[in-house]
Order: C-alpha cells, then structure tokens, then sequence
C-alpha cells in the first residue's frame, strides 16, 4: 500500500466548499490558507483558478510539471506516473482515473478487482486530492464489492459526493453520503438487489436515480412506484415488453414521461431528463 500523506485540512472551509461545490471563493480561500501553512496543494488551487480564467502555455505547463511531480502527494499512488487525457488523469496499470478542478478530484472511476487495487484505492481516497469528490464511478467484484463501497462510506469525501455510479452484480450500497443526490445502477440481474435498493434509507435523499436493469427485475420496479414518487428524475433501461412499457408510463404520474427505443432495449424516461444529464455529467 502507499504512504500515507502528511495532511492537515481546514475543516471549516472545507465544509463551506461542499455547500457550494461550484463557487470559485472559497476554493481561493482555502488556497491562500494552505499556501499560508506550506501544503503544496494550495499552489495547485491556485494555479488551476488562474487557469480557469485565461489559458496560458507556460502556466499549464507549470501544472503538469506539478502533478506529475507530486502525485504521490497528491493521490497518495505511488509507481509509475500519471498520463494525461484532457482535464483527466489515468493510471492504466491500477484502473483508476482521476477529473481535476481547483486542486482536488472532481469524479474519481476506480476498478476493485483484485488486493492490490483494493489497496491503491483505500490510499487514494484518503489523499489529500480526493477530499472533496463530487462524482465517483465503482466497479468491484462480488469479493470487493462491500469494502469498496465502505470505504468510499469512511473517506473524507463521503461528504461532498453529489453522484456515484455503481457497476455490478451486487449493489451494497454505501452509507452516509448526506449530500448525494443522483445514484446509478448497471448491469444487476438480480431482482432482489434491485428491490433492496428501492427500500434503501438512501433512495429518500435522491433526486435521480438510473438503472440498467434485466426484465426479472421489472416487478420490483413496478411495485416501487411509491418509493420512486419524490424523484426528479428516472432513467431505466431494459429489455422492455410494451405492456411494462405502459406500466411504468403509470408510475410517471404527472412527471414527463418518454421512451427512447435502441434495437431491443428501451430507455425509460420519467421526470426532468436534463436534470438527469446535468446530474451525471463530469
């Protein structure tokens, strides 16, 4: 497992960041505050809002040069270096990949397959980049699936994560993301997952919630229509009949309802659709 990095935040602005995950001011205080106490990590808030307003080659060049240095720091990964893809960082050989705005990781994607991985993603999530996740995308097996999840549960970004995206045949939802708002489902065949979903503690703080889910599932969607009510908006994409297609157009109630159609499978569409875009873009 990698070291542990050497990090004392400021919880106070760390709180106010979360509560307003998309304004640029106290991004600016909390750098000049870590400038201010010697962390490397408030040169690169800086740096990357400085960027925000104008785009200048010596400047990025300066941020590349940062966090290529630093990424052990940084995302508390150590080994081979980072490679870049747009605003995106990947380490190919440990399946994770990491979105950077001011400083911090915006959306994290991991892959759990084996210890190694489970260990490179327990230090990642605990570094001092990753504090502040907004979207995370997991995908663990079965032997993986609910450590996976609790350790996102334990980390420091358990707070500020708005989105998570679950990829499995096995849900385990995590518990204790009080700001979460919009959860997706893909790949379950198991009509029981599904239905401890829809009766999960955490469905009642959602706004969106997407599923991908095969047709033995249907009737625990169906028989959910009270669970799903508060929604904003809901996506399901299954291999659907026209029958169920009419049935869940019912559960729509007043909210939009609209079916996309994709060779075999349908894309349902209950409530604000771009609502549910915005919720999931990164």
């Amino acid at each position: 497992m990698a070291g542990v990095s050497v990090f004392v935040p400021n919880l106070a602005i760390e709180e106010l960041i979360c509560e307003q995950p998309f304004e640029r001011e106290q991004f600016a205080v909390y750098a000049d505050w870590l400038q201010a106490k010697g962390e490397p990590l408030g040169e690169l808030i800086a740096l990357q809002i400085a960027l925000e307003t104008r785009e200048d080659e010596p400047l990025r060049a300066r941020e590349e040069k940062f966090i290529r240095e630093r990424a052990n720091y940084l995302f508390d990964i150590v080994g081979e270096p980072p490679t870049r893809s747009d605003h995106k960082w990947l380490w190919s050989a440990r399946e994770m990949t990491f979105a950077l705005r001011r400083g911090f990781v915006l959306a994290v994607t991991a892959r759990v397959l084996t210890n190694l991985q489970r260990n490179d993603y327990f230090a990642a999530m605990h570094a001092p980049a990753l504090r502040l996740v907004n979207w995370a995308t997991l995908s663990a097996t079965d032997d993986y699936s609910m450590e996976t999840h609790a350790i996102l549960s334990e980390s420091p970004c358990a707070r500020s994560l708005i989105g998570l995206t679950i990829f499995g045949s096995r849900f385990d939802l995590p518990r204790g993301l009080p700001r979460l708002k919009s959860l997706t489902l893909i790949d379950d065949g198991d009509p029981d997952s599904v239905s401890e979903t829809l009766l999960s503690p955490l469905l009642e703080q959602l706004e969106v919630l997407v599923m991908t889910i095969d047709r033995p599932a249907f009737p625990v969607i169906q028989g959910a229509s009270g669970q799903l009510a508060h929604l904003k908006g809901i996506s399901i994409i299954c291999e659907f009949q026209d029958a169920e297609v009419e049935a869940l157009r019912s559960i729509a109630g007043d909210r939009d309802f609209a079916c996309a159609r994709d060779g075999e499978v349908r894309v349902i569409s209950i409530g604000d659709a771009d609502y549910v875009k915005k919720m999931q873009a990164v």
